[in-house]
């Protein structure tokens, strides 16, 4: 698959994305030590719970982010998943806010992603007879070509048999 046919964009952004969540949620589990060190046990416990939901977002964003780019198919889907935890690492700080704004874009891009096709490209093209000497023409280019040809000597585009 070329690399015009992946979201590369959706894909970085869904990335920084993740990795911004999921540092945020080290870093709020790291103030849940100090505060459990401070004598703060539910100030501890909260930010337990946020610094955890947070690292799991994040992780589940850049494994989806990846997904995204190695299977380009599954775009739809993976866009979806990236909004919805996008949308809840902004209840446990959304990676510096910024994380989860980025992810919201990246999610959309992949939901609107479409590869690009060749118009000019027929997935069944029609070849016709150009006379009773066992010739055909090319429907693309109009060229001359023998019937049991398996190419256009023309434009090289390949020849369903006779």
């Amino acid at each position: 698959m070329e690399e015009e046919d992946r979201p590369i964009l959706a894909f970085i952004l869904s990335l920084l994305a993740g990795i911004l969540i999921f540092v945020e949620g080290v870093l709020v589990l790291f103030g849940a030590s100090i505060a459990s060190s401070l004598g703060l046990s539910s100030a501890a416990a909260l930010l337990t719970g946020i610094g955890i939901l947070g690292a799991f977002f994040g992780f589940l964003i850049v494994i989806l982010a990846i997904l995204l780019l190695l299977n380009p198919e599954s775009h739809l889907g993976c866009g979806i998943a990236i909004l919805v935890f996008s949308l809840l690492g902004f209840f446990v700080g959304g990676g510096f806010v910024i994380g989860s704004i980025l992810g919201l874009i990246g999610g959309i891009l992949a939901i609107v992603f479409a590869p690009y096709e060749d118009p000019t490209l027929e997935t069944t093209p029609e070849w016709s007879a150009a006379g009773p000497q066992g010739f055909r023409r090319c429907p693309f280019c109009e060229a001359s070509m023998s019937a049991h040809a398996s190419f256009c000597p023309e434009c090289g585009r390949p020849s369903p048999p006779a």
